[in-house]
């Protein structure tokens, strides 16, 4: 049985598709692996920040108000500084 050169041309593409589909494939595996792997990382941190209070950013009220509560400034700069704060003009 003799072959055509149309048959002999699909034998070889064909050969060869697979071939360097299997080559690029073992390349691309880890790749892709590690992709999936970061990806999977990104949602488990995202999930942890969603459902703490992490996310909740504290602002400068929120200092000032914890600073007093543990003692670490006096009644008289608490009031001067949340009046600052108030004012929302600072010496910047």
């Amino acid at each position: 049985m003799r072959m055509t050169s149309s048959a002999v041309r699909a034998v070889l593409t064909d050969f060869w598709f697979h071939k360097l589909r299997r080559s690029v494939s073992h390349v691309s595996r880890p790749v892709r692996c590690a992709a999936r792997l970061w990806g999977v990382i990104a949602i488990i941190v995202w999930i942890v920040q969603w459902t703490s209070d992490y996310r909740r950013s504290r602002t400068a009220q929120d200092i000032l108000d914890e600073r007093f509560a543990q003692g670490e400034i006096d009644r008289t700069e608490y009031e001067e500084k949340r009046k600052l704060i108030g004012s929302r003009t600072g010496d910047w």
